[in-house]
């Protein structure tokens, strides 16, 4: 899959300091789902997550351990698999579970090889609507020697998963160490508000109110039933768009793809990716319409967050 951007472009917007990287693009898709807490549902996160890892392996370097979340070398020490994990703890209904990996060097740089994943408990999915979510990250020009590779993972994910909404494109990728990436929040909001196509993800902070409406667009933007349905089913959405856009069903919803490959933009050259605009102001009616400020002291405050939501709108 070509992004129509070299790799030097895109190595560019990377933020090194003191030798690590801090900060890089890459190629990300992100999933929200309910109910984290079923068999059948941490069964599909398992089968995912071993998906991924099997095609980037030798790739991922750190995992934080599933018990206490300390970030383990693997070269160094074992860490359960999501899949050993459920069948050894015996987790119940009551039980939250998260898995993490990235492919840095050291454990506090940004890496294209990143997987998280996040489920809630029956409380907090029931009585608070927490979803929970999967995300995966690669090198932008992992897929381009087969450009359908990408979303056909998407679609794939997408039929395990049955999530209520997701999207995949061209994201940025800040340090896994929270702390630290909350010190580069400017630095991530200079990228974001210039190139309008790279998504700025949080998962963690995004299940407190994506329950009343999806994020927003990306390169490929998936809806579940419940979305699909609030704009009118997939009959209506093929009459709003045209050949531009390419629409794949899955047994639970449909995954859009807006154009023919990923695009950033660039506000100081006046490009805003029309594929993604166009999308956005036809989804905009089931975009969420409340979220407070991403993470970090700077950059993304309350108002710079809702802008960058918005940023499609006419």
């Amino acid at each position: 899959m070509s992004s129509k951007l070299s790799n030097d472009v895109l190595y560019k917007l990377s933020i090194i300091n003191k030798g690590l990287c801090l900060i890089k693009v890459g190629l990300s898709l992100t999933y929200y789902f309910k109910k984290g807490y079923l068999f059948e549902v941490k069964s599909a996160v398992a089968e995912c997550c071993e998906d991924y890892l099997s095609m980037c392996r030798g790739n991922i370097h750190w995992a934080a351990h599933p018990k206490n979340y300390s970030w383990c070398d693997l070269n160094k020490k074992n860490v359960p698999s999501p899949n050993e994990w459920f069948q050894t703890q015996k987790l119940d209904e009551n039980s939250t579970w998260e898995f993490h990996y990235h492919g840095g060097e050291k454990k506090e740089e940004a890496s294209h090889f990143r997987l998280q994943s996040v489920g809630t408990n029956k409380p907090l999915s029931e009585k608070m609507k927490r979803l929970s979510y999967i995300t995966a990250s690669f090198p932008p020009n992992w897929f381009n020697n087969n450009e359908e590779s990408f979303l056909k993972l998407a679609l794939s994910w997408a039929s395990k998963l049955r999530p209520v909404h997701g999207y995949g494109g061209l994201s940025i990728l800040d340090s896994p160490e929270v702390y630290i990436a909350q010190d580069y929040g400017k630095e991530v909001y200079a990228l974001a508000k210039r190139f309008p196509g790279l998504e700025v993800d949080y998962p963690y902070l995004h299940v407190l109110y994506l329950d009343s409406g999806i994020k927003g667009v990306n390169w490929l933007t998936t809806l579940g039933q419940k979305w699909l349905s609030e704009i009118g089913g997939i009959i209506s959405l093929n009459r709003s768009l045209d050949d531009d856009y390419k629409l794949y069903e899955y047994s639970e919803g449909v995954v859009i793809q807006a154009g023919p490959h990923p695009e950033i933009g660039d506000v100081n050259r006046k490009i805003i990716p029309k594929y993604y605009q166009k999308l956005a102001r036809i989804l905009k009616p089931i975009q969420v319409k409340e979220h407070k400020r991403f993470h970090g002291t700077e950059g993304f405050g309350p108002d710079e967050t809702v802008e960058w939501l918005q940023r499609f709108d006419d």
